[in-house]
C-alpha cells in the first residue's frame, strides 16, 4: 500500500497544478490522461488506495499501472522502479507504515483424525459418495498436481466439521 502522501506529492507535481481535491480530501480530479482538452476532469484517483477511473474513456487501475502510463514504462518496471526508490528514500516515505500483523497456529493436540478419509488422484472409483464429491471438488479446481504425480495431503471428514 501506497504512502497517499507520495501519491498526491508525484501527481500533482506530475501534472502542473491541473487538478482539484476532493472536499472530503481522499480524491484528487484530474483531465482524463486518454484524452486531449479534458477541462471538466474527467478521471479521479483514490488517494488512500491509489485506485483510480477515468470515466469519460472507462480505463481503471491502480497507481502502479497510472504510474507506468504516465512515465511511459511496462507495469513490471513501474513496479521495480517504485520499489527501488521506496527502498533508496528509506521505504517508509513511500510505502504506508502498517503494522505487521503476526499470524500464531495453534495446534490441537486432541484431533481425532479417526473420521478422516484421505483423497487423492486414485480415489475417482471410489463407492463413497463423499470421496467421491470431495474428489470432484479437487478435481474441478485442478488442485491434484497430475504433471508430477505427488501424493497430496487431502482429506474428507465424516463427522465434525
Amino acid at each position: 500500500m501506497f504512502n497517499p502522501q507520495f501519491i498526491k506529492d508525484y501527481l500533482t507535481q506530475k501534472l502542473n497544478a491541473d487538478y482539484r481535491v476532493s472536499s472530503n480530501n481522499i480524491e484528487l480530479m484530474i483531465p482524463s490522461i486518454f484524452i486531449e482538452h479534458d477541462y471538466k476532469r474527467h478521471m479521479s484517483i483514490n488517494l488512500e488506495t491509489g485506485l483510480w477511473q477515468c470515466f469519460k474513456t472507462g480505463n481503471t487501475g491502480n497507481f502502479i499501472k497510472l504510474y507506468s502510463i504516465l512515465e511511459g514504462v511496462s507495469y513490471k518496471a513501474a513496479e521495480s522502479k517504485l520499489l527501488f526508490q521506496g527502498i533508496e528514500d528509506g521505504m517508509w516515505n513511500l510505502w504506508e507504515d502498517k503494522q505487521k500483523i503476526e499470524v500464531t497456529t495453534t495446534s490441537s493436540p486432541n484431533l481425532d483424525t479417526s473420521g478422516f478419509i484421505p483423497v487423492n488422484i486414485d480415489s475417482y472409483d471410489s463407492n463413497n459418495q463423499l470421496v467421491i464429491r470431495a474428489w470432484k471438488f479437487l478435481f474441478d479446481r485442478r488442485l491434484f498436481n497430475t504433471k508430477d504425480f505427488v501424493e497430496e495431503p487431502f482429506y474428507v471428514s465424516t463427522e465434525g466439521k
